[in-house]
C-alpha cells in the first residue's frame, strides 16, 4: 500500500499532527483519512484536526488550527516564551474587533483590537 505508507510519512513530517485541509491539498482523498482513523492510526481530536495514536496532542496546537484568526496573548504568550513558570489556567488569545467567537469552544479568555493591528509584533514559535 504505497499510498497508505506516503501519507503516514506525510503525517510524520508534521510531528504527527495534520489537517484535513492539509491533507486534501497533498492529495490525499476523504476515503483514506477514514481508514486511517478506523486502522486507528489517526484519532480526530476536533474538527478538522487529526493526530497520530501515539502521539500526544497539543490542545494549544490543536486550537490554533481550528482558531487560525487568533493570536495568543498575555499570560499564554508569557508562558510560550519561558517569562513565567506557571502554566496558564486557561487560554488568553486576541481577535480583531468583529470577530464571531462562537466558534471558540474551550476555557479561553478572549482580548480585542482592531483589525489591522492583531498581527503587529506577533511572532511564530513551535510549541
Amino acid at each position: 500500500m504505497k499510498k497508505y505508507e506516503k501519507i503516514i510519512n506525510f503525517v510524520n513530517k508534521n510531528d504527527g499532527i495534520i489537517t484535513r485541509k492539509e491533507l486534501l491539498e497533498n492529495g490525499v482523498s476523504k476515503y483514506y483519512i477514514e481508514k486511517l482513523i478506523a486502522d486507528n492510526i489517526l484519532i480526530r481530536t476536533t474538527k478538522g484536526v487529526y493526530i497520530k495514536s501515539n502521539v500526544i496532542e497539543d490542545d494549544y496546537y490543536v486550537f490554533q488550527q481550528r482558531n487560525t484568526k487568533t493570536v495568543f496573548s498575555y499570560n499564554t504568550a508569557l508562558y510560550f516564551l519561558n517569562e513565567t513558570e506557571r502554566t496558564p489556567e486557561c487560554m488568553d488569545v486576541t481577535v480583531y474587533s468583529g470577530y464571531n467567537v462562537h466558534r471558540i469552544t474551550q476555557k479561553v479568555k478572549v482580548h480585542y483590537i482592531k483589525k489591522e493591528d492583531l498581527y503587529l509584533g506577533a511572532i511564530k514559535i513551535k510549541t
